[in-house]
């Protein structure tokens, strides 16, 4: 998974070759909406992630990620990729 952090955007590249670019989260709820393209350029979809998740990989249907608890002791956590009104299936 390549990242790029141009222009204060956070880009990051998936194992598929999607490119996710991460959203100002405006919902307060803390998370980032990513916009979802293929490597054509296409919108597949809308992915948001939880509140202090740093990505670490990008599968077809799965995210991984680490969280820090208040003692900054790290958390591995797995999300998985559903489909849903805004986000994608493959």
């Amino acid at each position: 998974m390549d990242s790029d952090r141009g222009g204060g955007a956070t880009i990051v590249v998936s194992d598929d070759g999607d490119i996710w670019v991460a959203l100002t989260e405006y919902d307060g709820s803390g998370g980032y909406d990513w916009l979802v393209f293929t490597p054509s350029g296409e919108l597949r979809g809308m992915v948001h992630t939880p509140p202090d998740l740093q990505l670490f990989e990008i599968r077809n249907d799965f995210i991984v990620g680490v969280v820090f608890d208040e003692l900054d002791v790290p958390y591995v956590r797995r999300y998985p990729l559903l489909p849903g009104p805004d986000s994608f299936s493959r």
